[in-house]
């Protein structure tokens, strides 16, 4: 029982490490960075973005076997959030 808690220790120090305002930092100004560097590209082409997932396109004929822009929006959508949602439970 020793070595499971001396392991439990050790990855609750980890996990303070990896999870910590650091890591924050890093991401959130990984974001702006990105941001500028880009020129505002979510801010810039967002009207198109929108268009594009909630218009139908004339010319094109749906196939057997092919989404909308919009279905595969929330495929990935409901991936990211399950995902979310199992590392969340997890850490309970």
């Amino acid at each position: 029982m020793g070595i499971v808690l001396s392991f439990a220790e050790i990855v609750g120090a980890i996990n303070k490490i990896v999870l910590g305002p650091v890591t924050l930092f890093l991401i959130v100004g990984t974001g702006v960075f990105l941001t500028f560097r880009l020129g505002f590209l979510q801010v810039r082409d967002l009207p198109y973005a929108l268009k594009l997932t909630f218009s139908r396109s004339k010319k094109d004929k749906p196939d057997q076997g092919d989404i909308s822009h919009f279905q595969s929006l929330m495929t990935a959508m409901a991936a990211t959030l399950g995902i979310v949602n199992m590392l969340l439970l997890g850490a309970q």
